[in-house]
């Protein structure tokens, strides 16, 4: 995660500028993409398991001690890597999310691809995940919609082939995603990384320009 005072700091005179006299609450979004990977390390399963376990034994504690003007607690979003797809894992995170603790979405690691094996993966991603109940869909519900949306984050930061070539390999990645129902990409900042656009701090819209 980047250090989230400073970014504060810079916003706090932005608000003060734009909100009037008293208007009631103030709803603050925080957005944390977390590239969820319980294998990372090629770990055993056995450890697998216990760092997926940890997060169903704390999390829900944790959430309930924090929750907003309207009582909710803070939603998580997983963004589980396909290429380390394990059905047990989406499982026992689908059950925290059933219990309106967050939601699954899309991971991926890829390398030397190309658009149509590309495009593969990610309708296969989204049968998976919402068959379980990922991406914001009841769990064991099918047929999944042609029009399902998803949210998306690349893994080690190569989104569109943005470096140099590696971890990607997929020009046009951005229609790809579009046209397989990506609603919005989460992979960035990964400043001070190459990979990091120009634009900072701001929703835009991406042309993918290859």
């Amino acid at each position: 995660m980047r250090p989230i005072r400073p970014y504060l700091r810079a916003i706090k005179g932005e608000f003060s500028r734009n909100i009037i006299g008293d208007v009631g609450p103030v709803d603050v979004i925080f957005c944390v993409a977390d590239h969820f990977e319980p294998r990372v390390g090629q770990v055993s399963m056995k450890v697998e398991r216990e760092r997926v376990s940890r997060w169903i034994r704390w999390y829900p504690r944790f959430a309930e001690r924090h929750k907003d003007f309207d009582g909710r607690p803070p939603r998580h979003t997983w963004f589980f890597p396909l290429d380390e797809y394990f059905s047990e894992h989406l499982e026992r995170l689908a059950e925290l999310c059933a219990e309106g603790y967050g939601e699954i979405e899309l991971h991926l690691h890829h390398d030397r691809d190309n658009p149509v094996d590309l495009m593969r993966k990610l309708n296969l991603a989204k049968k998976l995940y919402m068959f379980q109940g990922g991406m914001a869909r009841s769990r064991w519900s099918e047929p999944v919609p042609k029009n399902a949306r998803y949210a998306f984050i690349h893994g080690n930061w190569a989104l569109d082939n943005s470096w140099n070539g590696r971890w990607c390999g997929v020009n046009c990645e951005l229609k790809v995603l579009k046209q397989t129902g990506c609603y919005a990409d989460f992979t960035y900042p990964s400043a001070p990384h190459p990979t990091q656009p120009r634009a900072v701090n701001a929703i835009y819209w991406a042309e993918d320009d290859p």
